[in-house]
């Protein structure tokens, strides 16, 4: 009888943990979903925008191929457009992210065609699509091997600018993502958001050609840490205002200078003509008429003053 008692009293409290447990991953992926959704919308507009912009180049070449090909495209995000709800769960997104993967490979197949390039590889079952380190650089068309621990081979697959990049020496750019209120790259988000769902803890262990990919860069060997007095010793030094310099002083003879500059001053001074007295009040006049003219009334200095008989001369 105790017996039966303590294994229903264990199976009870495993039943409560498991509940428990549940509930708190269910909140957790309530709060991921909307990020998640957004991302998709925000992939689907890409794929849809870029589809739109090869309709044209598509109807111009007369390719009944490359027709079959865009129009499956279309049919493809058109039936991932078609699961997107607010109901959407992590199993629905994950099929739509897949025919999203389905559809930029036909995109990339009939820009290929129109080209006339080689046809990118189909993507592995189960990988996405995309670039590696940026869903949003597009089809991932070059195959890189990365080191992980003890030099393990790695392959992955990028764009053709992250594969160029590497090989020249440059880190690429790692995409971030939202979610529930955090910020991931690119590779560690999860799966149903049409990414690689990389642990975090993994991604550090990545290298190419013996450069960390998204690690932070490693201080030099030897340098140490600074204290917090030594750096409040340094923001102090930069802060506080040094004292005043004096300048070094020219070998100039001042004499000289000051009859350069008056020279200098003379010179400009008899290139400009003087204006008569009689242009100075004809051109007030007119300025002064003008601006009657554009006032609508004239004023009375505007007028022309009667001249005097001393003004002119005798005849």
């Amino acid at each position: 009888m105790w017996a039966l008692a303590a294994v229903g009293a264990a199976v009870l409290v495993f039943t409560l943990i498991r509940m428990r447990g549940g509930i708190r991953r269910a909140t957790h992926t309530a709060s991921d979903i909307s990020d998640g959704r957004e991302l998709l919308i925000a992939r689907g507009r890409r794929v849809t925008e870029t589809l739109t912009a090869m309709a044209e180049v598509v109807e111009e070449r007369e390719d009944e191929g490359a027709s079959k090909q865009h129009q499956r495209a279309l049919e493809a995000v058109a039936s991932a457009r078609a699961r997107i709800g607010k109901a959407s769960g992590p199993r629905v997104m994950s099929k739509a992210h897949e025919e999203l993967d389905e559809a930029e490979w036909l995109i990339g197949v009939l820009g290929a065609r129109l080209d006339g390039f080689v046809e990118p590889l189909r993507p592995r079952n189960g990988t996405p699509a995309t670039c590696f380190f940026d869903g949003a650089h597009g089809l991932a068309t070059v195959e890189v091997d990365l080191e992980g621990v003890a030099l393990q081979r790695i392959p992955v697959r990028t764009c053709a600018a992250c594969a160029v990049g590497l090989v020249r020496g440059e880190r690429p750019r790692v995409g971030t993502v939202s979610m529930g209120g955090r910020s991931l790259p690119w590779p560690a988000a999860p799966r149903w958001c049409g990414s690689y769902a990389w642990a975090l803890k993994d991604l550090k262990h990545l290298h190419y050609d013996g450069s960390p990919l998204f690690a932070p860069p490693e201080r030099p060997v030897g340098q140490r840490r600074q204290t917090v007095a030594e750096r409040a010793r340094g923001v102090r030094a930069r802060v506080l205002p040094t004292g005043p310099e004096v300048l070094p002083e020219d070998d100039i003879d001042e004499v000289d200078e000051f009859d350069d500059v008056e020279e200098g001053f003379d010179a400009f001074h008899e290139e400009t003509p003087e204006i008569e007295q009689d242009e100075q009040l004809e051109a007030s006049s007119i300025s002064t008429g003008a601006f009657a003219a554009m006032e609508g009334d004239a004023t009375p200095e505007a007028e022309a003053a009667p001249v005097s008989g001393s003004d002119t001369d005798p005849e």
